[in-house]
């Protein structure tokens, strides 16, 4: 998935989620992010969908990175869940808001979570 350029000159989301190659501790959600998002992710680190949230666990992730989301589906929030579940403390969550935050809040699973707004 290629970067598009906005009216504005800067990048537009890419629908990915992606691990940060700056901050391999961070798992990044970029843009409108569903199924296909979860799937692709999974076939790139040789896991099903089932181990993609463990795998991410064991790969370091340790942080989610909401600051470019526009929209979760249930099979992200899934997957939050299991990254924030493996961990001994409230996960980081910078940059929720709009429609994501919306759709963690609905499903009640926004207090495993530590909003962090300020930018990694």
């Amino acid at each position: 998935m290629t970067s598009q350029s906005r009216p504005d000159g800067a990048d537009a989301p890419t629908d990915a989620l992606r691990v940060d190659p700056e901050h391999p501790d961070v798992l990044v959600v970029d843009g409108d992010v569903d199924v296909a998002s979860v799937l692709d992710l999974a076939d790139e680190l040789g896991v099903t969908r089932g181990e993609l949230g463990p795998a991410l666990v064991a790969a370091g992730v340790r942080a989610i990175d909401l600051s470019r989301a526009t929209f979760i589906d249930s099979s992200v929030i899934a997957v939050l869940v299991t990254v924030a579940s493996h961990q001994s403390s409230r996960v980081p969550l910078v940059g929720a808001s709009g429609s994501p935050l919306m759709a963690l809040e609905a499903s009640g699973v926004l207090a495993m979570f530590d909003r962090d707004d300020a930018a990694r």
